[in-house]
Parts: structure tokens; C-alpha cells; sequence
């Protein structure tokens, strides 16, 4: 594809070339007749001029520059009329020997009746326009000019047409050059930024200072390519927050599917056994020691039951947001000692080796929340550490955190278990569990909570066992303590 520039170059020097051609086709045609026809009418002028100026001048008479004016005293022989015309004419260094007034034209002229003559000298291509006329009756003056070759002149502005054309065409085509560059830039500009734009690339502005409509285009586009750069910047925003909200609904449909089977499975087994320990008393197929038996089982199973929908309950509200943190300062070490001695029974039972940190960490956090957290991390510790093992509750500084870790003695997490653990429902198989009643939701919990309070959690296997961790933010002794509600 051509540029404009090339174009401009050609269509200008193409007219450029039609103008010369032109002008050398009228010359052809028309500049002999016309050029004959101007010195007759210098001609006609020149005479005019003499008959009104030729009182008091001698012969012969020379005006203007290039004329031949001379008097003819021989009007009474054709012959020495003649003869006197080309003996004047050779003072004036031409030699024509074809002209000839015939008697009756010299008559004509004497009665006042101009006569003209035009002749043309073969061997010399020379022509002469001449006119004879009388003033008074008796004298005859002859005015005329000479007119060179005609064509050999039409040669020359030939060629003198041709050499300036190639003069102008290459001038023509320098300037043509800069100014068709000063054109064609801002053009330019604009094909490459909407290029850009169709291939949604927005950078670079159009930079046009000419101040006329190509300018105005220019930054109409660069308004056009801001808007539709920040439109596309929003229309990906918009697509992300849907995309994530599309994921996110469809996380929450499919949690509540499972949640609903894991809470229906967990919840049919303790509603069986009641039933049907239930049914026994009902029809006293036993006696007083089992009857006895049966209210304890029944007593232990409602129990268990109250506690899985409690959790369930914390869960859901956990997971769809459903409670705001209650912030305050408190220390953590006061909720791990209340807490041991919650599970002190349970610790003596399994003859549990247990150590809990000295000294106090003070913290920022939804106290209720936390004690939550530190049960089910205790609970799940008692549940997975063997009889005779060892739990052990550390802290520690960690960039403006407190860094929390629960150790327990014992068997070690799957290593395809890592994530699922913190999922509802799931269990690390292990032979204590079903004694102590897990539910499975404990640690599902934990990570519902730490998630609200923007906490680092996680757990890893050691050599001996376990290893959980939590981090809360740390809080000064200059922090106002009281409610600061987080949804």
C-alpha cells in the first residue's frame, strides 16, 4: 500500500506534467496563428501611428526599435516599385526576394485603400508582414515586420517547457516531500494509536500540534482511548468481583450440600441409639441395673448431640458471617490456664504430660472467640495424644504478633491431609477419637474464627507427633481496651 506522501508526490508532479504537455499542445496548435496574428495588430498599430505622426519626419522612418518603415517614391512604375521596396530592405539587411506589389494594389493604396502583405522566404524560413499606404495621395510608405521561424521557435519552447518541467518536478517533489511529511505525521500518529487501540493496547497519546482538524481528531481519539481504557479497567474489576462471587456462591451451595448430608449422618446415629434405648425402657425389657444403663447411654448420646449442634450452629455462623468480633484486650495466658483446668479430668485419665507457658500475653482479639479456639485445639491435643504422652502450649514474639503453638505427642497427620483437616467433617483416623466424641467440626471452627481475626494458622508433623499454631495481634499496655465491632 502506497503512502499519502507518494501519492501526493505523484498526482502533483502527474498535473504538474499534464500543465507542460498542455501548454506545449496549445503551442503546437495555436501560438504560429496567434504569434502572426499579435504582429499584425502591432502592425495595425504602427501604422495608425505614422499616419498621425508622419508630418515633419524624413524618410526613411524607423519606429518602434524592430520595425522597417521607409518611404516609396517609385509609385508609378510596378517594377521600380518594387525595386526600390527590396533596395530599401537590403539597407535594413533583409533579403526577401519574393515580395511583389502588383500596379493595381499600388494604385489601391494611393486612392487610401492600405494593402497588406505577408511572404515567406523558403531558403531562410523568414517571414515578413508588411503594409503599404498613403497619406496624402501621392506618397506611399511601406511599414512592416520581420517575423522569425515560427517553428524552429516552437522547437525551442519545447524544449525550454521540457527543461523547466524537470526543473520544477524536482522541486515540486522536494517540497511536496515536506510538506506531505507535515501532512501525513499526524496521520500516522492516528493510524498507529488506533491500531493500538483495536488490539486494546492504549498506550502512548497522540502528540499533534497544527491546530487544525487533524488535531482535534487527535484528541478526540486520546479521550476515546482514556475512556475505553478505563472502561475495560472497570469491566475486568466488574468480571472479577462476579467471577468471584459466582466461585464463592457456588463454594457456599456445595458446603451446604455436604454440610446438610455431614450433619444429617453425624446426627442419625445418636437419634438411633435413643430411639431405641428409649423404645427398651418403653417396654421394660430389662432390669433396674439396665434400665440404669440405658438412661446413661441415652443421657450421654442427647449430650453429644446438644454439643454437635452447638458446633454446628458456631460453624455456620463462622463461615457466613452471621456474628461480629467483640475486639478487646485480654490476656491469652488466662484463658490457657482456665482452659487446662477445664480438661484437667480428661488429662489425668490418659495420665498426660502437659506444659503451659509462663508470663503473660497480652492481645486484640473476640475473647469468647479465642477461648473457642484454644478448647478445640486442647480437646483435639487430648483426643489424638496417646496414654502417658506429652502436650505442650508455647508463645512467642513474632513481628508485633504473639505466635502460639499446640504440640501433642502421638500419631502424625497424612500428608494428603494437611489442607482437608481444617474442612467440616473430616477426621485423622486414630483410636481414641470416637471415645472422646469428636464431631469432626473442631478445627473447621478454629479456621472460621482465626480467618475472622486476619490470623496465621497451620499445622505440621514432628518427630514425636503434632504440631498446630495460631498467631493473634499483639496489644500495649497504651490500647484502650473496649468493644470495636469487625462484621
Amino acid at each position: 500500500m502506497k503512502s499519502i506522501s507518494v501519492k501526493l508526490i505523484l498526482i502533483i508532479n502527474l498535473l504538474l506534467l499534464l500543465a507542460f504537455a498542455s501548454v506545449v499542445l496549445v503551442s503546437e496548435l495555436f501560438l504560429q496563428d496567434y504569434y502572426v496574428f499579435d504582429r499584425k495588430s502591432d502592425l495595425e498599430k504602427l501604422v495608425t501611428d505614422l499616419k498621425n505622426n508622419l508630418n515633419g519626419l524624413q524618410n526613411p522612418i524607423q519606429f518602434p526599435r524592430d520595425a522597417i518603415v521607409f518611404e516609396v517614391e517609385q509609385v508609378k512604375d510596378e517594377a521600380a516599385f518594387n525595386g526600390e521596396i527590396r533596395e530599401n530592405l537590403v539597407k535594413h539587411r533583409i533579403q526577401f526576394n519574393k515580395i511583389w506589389f502588383p500596379l493595381d494594389k499600388i494604385k489601391r493604396a494611393l486612392d487610401g485603400v492600405d494593402q497588406s502583405y505577408f511572404a515567406r522566404q523558403s531558403l531562410i524560413n523568414n517571414y515578413l508582414l508588411v503594409k503599404i499606404f498613403s497619406v496624402d495621395d501621392q506618397r506611399i510608405f511601406f511599414a512592416g515586420y520581420t517575423l522569425v521561424d515560427i517553428e524552429q521557435t516552437l522547437d525551442t519552447v519545447k524544449r525550454f517547457v521540457g527543461y523547466i518541467a524537470i526543473v520544477v518536478l524536482a522541486i515540486s517533489s522536494v517540497i511536496i516531500s515536506a510538506v506531505s511529511f507535515r501532512i501525513t505525521r499526524p496521520i500516522s500518529q492516528i493510524t498507529g494509536k488506533t491500531r493500538r487501540m483495536a488490539k486494546l493496547d492504549f498506550s502512548g497519546n497522540i502528540d499533534i500540534h497544527t491546530r487544525d482538524e487533524l488535531a482535534q481528531l487527535g484528541y478526540g481519539i486520546n479521550q476515546l482511548s482514556d475512556k475505553l481504557k478505563q472502561t475495560l479497567i472497570e469491566l475486568d474489576a466488574t468480571n472479577r468481583r462476579l467471577e468471584k462471587e459466582i466461585s464463592h456462591r457456588e463454594r457456599l451451595d456445595a458446603f451446604r450440600k455436604e454440610f446438610i448430608g455431614n450433619a444429617s449422618h453425624e446426627l442419625k446415629t445418636p437419634i438411633a441409639l435413643i430411639g431405641g434405648y428409649a423404645q427398651g425402657l418403653l417396654d421394660n425389657i430389662a432390669d433396674e441395673n439396665t434400665r440404669e444403663s440405658f438412661a446413661r447411654i441415652i443421657l450421654e448420646e442427647s449430650n453429644q448431640m446438644a454439643v454437635l449442634l452447638e458446633e454446628l450452629l458456631t460453624l455456620s455462623e463462622a463461615e457466613h458471617g452471621f456474628y461480629k468480633l467483640d475486639i478487646s484486650r485480654f490476656d491469652v495466658a488466662v484463658l490457657l490456664e482456665v482452659t487446662v483446668a477445664k480438661y484437667c479430668l480428661d488429662i489425668d485419665s490418659k495420665d498426660i504430660r502437659i506444659v503451659v507457658p509462663a508470663g503473660s500475653y497480652w492481645v486484640r482479639a473476640d475473647r469468647k472467640k479465642i477461648e473457642r479456639v484454644i478448647v478445640n485445639f486442647l480437646s483435639n491435643a487430648i483426643e489424638h495424644v496417646g496414654v502417658g504422652g506429652k502436650i505442650a502450649i508455647t508463645a512467642r514474639e513474632d513481628n508485633n504478633e504473639f505466635r502460639f503453638n499446640i504440640f501433642n505427642s502421638g500419631s502424625r497427620i497424612n500428608t494428603e491431609m494437611e489442607e482437608e483437616i481444617w474442612k467440616p467433617f473430616v477426621r485423622t483416623p486414630h483410636p481414641d477419637v470416637k471415645k472422646f466424641g469428636s464431631s469432626g467440626l473442631g478445627l473447621a471452627i478454629i479456621a472460621s474464627i482465626l480467618k475472622q481475626h486476619d490470623s496465621r494458622f497451620g499445622a505440621r508433623n514432628t518427630g514425636e507427633g503434632v504440631e498446630f499454631y495460631f498467631t493473634l495481634s499483639m496489644s500495649n499496655e497504651s490500647d484502650v481496651s473496649g468493644k470495636s465491632p469487625t462484621p
